[in-house]
């Protein structure tokens, strides 16, 4: 398994912000949070800059499973550490004063306006942990893309890059851990389960 510190990983992995890829349109999941959460109408929300994380974008749709090295960010939450695929990490930024939902769950904390994209802000703790955390304590917000639907994961810390190998992987262990089904697989380092988030499942929790 080959880490990276988080230095390296923002060195060789984080770019300047670009244009925005689209301007004044939304994907169907974007116009599907806003008729559930905005009743259809797109709120004056806080408008923050990113820094873009590059990837290989042919692995954008394509199933880790069937990878023989699979690309993991990690980062801790409490005494957790969470990963996600890289191909669905498209930026990390500080954290930054969002827009409140005071209709929506309590994991959805809010949302941003990001270069034209309204994206929803989630704490994955009590879904992870049945608990909440103070919001104080989150110092940065994981942007995952999914089919063009943009979720901000907050998270207190950046930890490394992961590289390993498809045979160190557990997959399908939710009963394992006792967590929802966010948490798709695991990686196991120096006694350490690291849950590796399915970004699909976010989306069918934010939206369902």
């Amino acid at each position: 398994m080959d880490r990276k510190t988080p230095e390296q990983y923002l060195k060789e992995h984080v770019i300047l912000p670009e244009e925005a890829d689209k301007k004044g349109s939304y994907s169907s999941y974007e116009l599907e949070f806003i008729k559930k959460y905005l009743g259809e109408k797109v709120p004056s929300v806080i408008d923050v800059e990113g820094q873009k994380i590059t990837h290989p974008s042919e692995q954008i749709e394509q199933d880790i499973k069937s990878l023989e090295v699979v690309q993991l960010v990690g980062f801790g939450i409490g005494d957790r550490e969470i990963a996600f695929p890289i191909n669905h990490v498209q930026e990390v930024i500080k954290m930054v004063s969002y827009t409140n939902l005071p209709s929506s769950p309590p994991y959805v904390v809010g949302v941003i306006n990001l270069r034209n994209n309204i994206v929803p802000l989630l704490d994955v703790y009590p879904l992870i942990c049945d608990e909440f955390k103070n919001i104080d304590e989150y110092k940065f917000i994981v942007i995952c893309n999914f089919r063009n639907f943009r979720m901000g994961v907050l998270v207190e810390r950046i930890t490394t890059m992961h590289k390993v190998a498809q045979k160190d992987l557990e997959w399908n262990i939710e009963s394992q851990l006792g967590v929802s089904g966010i948490v798709m697989g695991l990686i196991k380092k120096d006694n350490k389960l690291i849950g590796i988030i399915d970004i699909n499942k976010l989306v069918e929790i934010v939206m369902g």
